[in-house]
C-alpha cells in the first residue's frame, strides 16, 4: 500500500464470518497511523478501508469530496471540482462594463492661453475672446477636469467659461434642474498663491461659469474639476 493517493480495499467480513471485528468499528474517527504519513480509515458505509492522505479538511483533494446541502441542492452531492468549474464558467458568464478609459491632451497651445483637458476622449477644442473662454465638447465625451493658463490681457476681475452640455446631447445644462456644477480653483502665477475667488452663474445661463474675484491684469491659472 504504498500509492501516494487515497485508494479503497474491501474489508474482508465480505468473505469471511473470521473478521466480524470491522462491525465494532465506526466511520469517523476511525482513523489509524499509516507508513510515509499516509492513514488508514474504516468507511462502513462503502464496507470498505481507505488509505492514503490523512483525513482531513487541509490535505483533502478537492475532487475527492462529495457534499451536500439541503433541499436548496445546490451542490447536492455533486462533485465539488465539477461545482468549481460550473461556477467559474457562471463568473466568467457575467458581463463585465470596462471602466471608460480617460485622456488627458491639450487643447490649447497658445503662449500665455495654454489649456488641457482629462476627458473620456478627443474631439474637444477651445477658443478665447477676450475675457471669456469657451469650450466645445463633442457628443458623448466626458470631461472630467479643466486646467488652462489666462493672461492678464484675459481679465479684468471675472472670467467666464462656457462649457455648453458637457457633451450629453442636450440632457444637461438646460435649467436648474440639470446643472452641472464644476469646483474651481485659482493661482496668482506670480505668486504661486491660491486666490480667494467666487464662483456664480450667470442668471438664467446653465452652459457657463463665471470666476469672481481674480486678481487684475494679472496671469491666473485656473482648475476646474467636474
Amino acid at each position: 500500500m504504498e500509492s501516494s493517493d487515497r485508494n479503497q480495499y474491501p474489508s474482508r467480513r465480505r468473505v469471511t464470518s473470521e473478521r466480524q471485528r470491522l462491525l465494532d468499528l465506526t466511520d469517523t474517527p476511525s482513523v489509524y497511523a499509516g507508513n510515509a504519513g499516509k492513514t488508514i480509515r474504516v468507511n462502513l458505509e462503502e464496507d470498505s478501508f481507505e488509505y492514503g492522505l490523512p483525513f482531513d479538511s487541509t490535505s483533502l483533494d478537492l475532487r475527492a469530496i462529495n457534499v451536500s446541502v439541503d433541499t436548496s441542492g445546490i451542490l447536492a452531492e455533486d462533485n465539488v471540482q465539477t461545482e468549481l468549474e460550473d461556477l467559474q464558467t457562471q463568473i466568467s458568464a457575467i458581463p463585465i462594463t470596462p471602466p471608460t478609459p480617460l485622456v488627458r491632451y491639450t487643447v490649447s497651445s497658445t503662449l500665455n492661453d495654454e489649456v488641457y483637458v482629462v476627458a473620456s476622449g478627443y474631439g474637444i477644442t477651445y477658443s478665447r475672446v477676450g475675457g471669456t473662454g469657451t469650450f466645445s465638447i463633442p457628443a458623448g465625451i466626458i470631461i472630467t477636469s479643466i486646467s488652462m493658463h489666462i493672461d492678464s490681457t484675459a481679465t479684468g476681475t471675472t472670467f467666464t467659461i462656457v462649457y455648453g452640455d458637457l457633451g450629453s446631447s442636450g440632457a444637461l445644462n438646460n435649467d436648474a434642474t440639470d446643472y452641472v456644477f464644476p469646483m474651481a480653483d485659482a493661482l496668482l502665477e506670480s505668486t504661486g498663491i491660491r486666490v480667494g475667488i467666487t464662483t456664480a452663474r450667470p442668471a438664467g445661463l446653465f452652459d457657463r461659469l463665471e470666476i469672481r474675484n481674480l486678481v487684475a491684469a494679472s496671469d491666473h491659472h485656473l482648475k476646474l474639476i467636474f
